[in-house]
């Protein structure tokens, strides 16, 4: 075994052995010399299972960026959000997240709990503890607020260093570039008939310069013929994406869209014109295009501020990722 390494064991705490048992407490790991009781983690799981229940999120799903001091949503929020099981809510998945099983527990005790013992070892072999500002906040603190602490000391030392150059931020915005574009808004006004005879019949009125609301008002079986046809802005596709989006979503192609969605952003139907007339489950349709909005493309000084934020926060958590795995190979 290395003369630093990684030293624990871990147990099934509901039902099984122990590693070791001092007088009233069972050491359920052991990292180096510093032993973890299933009091202390038992603890740990009951106070993260209260923030799911108190605020309706698990700890970590917010986050304060060390740069702007501001409150945003955690990339591990992000991800999970992404991959939510088909049918699924978001409120029900939380739910599911509360530690429950005793191999929830192991998982709790190997991410969590260990990995911030062995962040505190480390401090602890920097100094950090003895150095005259930090010295007088651990005074009659107990061993969990030591360690908080201390692990914040030198994360914070850490990754006082993590820079980004202006280089990888025009990098970035270059290869995500389509994704920062502004939605495009085309505000759109329908009739819908049951038949392609009435459709043609009242297409030839427009044509006539008829006015098209009246003509809504009049013909149309759509919910929207009591406000003139008016369907408002539609947007063609979600709003732009951000830093985190783009690095933790996947490019998609443009997805199919539906006859309707075709014909409302066709190139060939301009601002005042009229759709050709087409068939959906509904009826026959005539569109026509009242105005346009966005679709432009946000430019890279717009967008510099996200990315280097986001860039500096990637950063940041891989610099600790190899710190840790650098502690425990010693």
């Amino acid at each position: 075994m290395p003369k630093k390494g990684l030293a624990f064991l871990l147990i099934c705490v509901l039902s099984v052995s122990v590693f070791a048992q001092e007088p009233g407490q069972i050491i359920v790991a052991k990292v180096n010399d510093i032993p973890i009781t299933l009091e202390e983690l038992n603890e740990e799981v009951g106070e993260y299972n209260n923030v799911i229940e108190q605020k309706g999120y698990p700890p970590g799903w917010v986050v304060r960026s060390e740069e702007t001091g501001l409150w945003r949503e955690s990339w591990e929020s992000i991800e999970f959000k992404r991959n939510l099981p088909p049918g699924s809510s978001l409120e029900d998945e939380i739910i599911k997240m509360r530690i429950s099983t005793p191999e929830q527990k192991i998982k709790f005790l190997k991410h969590e709990i260990i990995r911030r013992v062995l962040l505190y070892q480390e401090a602890l072999r920097r100094n950090l503890d003895k150095r005259e500002d930090i010295k007088s906040t651990l005074l009659n603190k107990p061993k969990k607020e030591v360690q908080a602490v201390l692990v914040e000391e030198l994360i914070a030392q850490e990754i006082s260093t993590v820079k980004v150059t202006p280089k990888e931020i025009e990098e970035f915005y270059n290869l995500y570039k389509t994704e920062f574009e502004v939605p495009e808004q085309r505000h759109i006004y329908e009739i819908i008939v049951p038949t392609e005879r009435e459709a043609k019949e009242i297409y030839i009125k427009l044509l006539k310069g008829v006015d098209f609301a009246t003509l809504a008002r009049k013909h149309s079986i759509s919910p929207s013929a009591t406000k003139g046809g008016d369907l408002g802005f539609i947007t063609l596709k979600k709003e732009p994406r951000g830093f985190y989006e783009c690095q933790l979503i996947p490019h998609k192609e443009k997805e199919e869209l539906s006859l309707f969605e075709s014909v409302v952003f066709s190139k060939a139907l301009k601002p005042g014109g009229l759709s050709q007339i087409f068939q959906i489950p509904e009826g026959y349709c005539i569109l026509k295009l009242e105005s346009v909005r966005g679709g432009q493309q946000r430019s890279l000084s717009e967008m510099r501020d996200d990315i280097k934020q986001g860039m500096i926060f990637l950063k940041q958590q891989r610099r600790i990722e190899d710190l840790i795995s650098k502690i425990a190979r010693e």
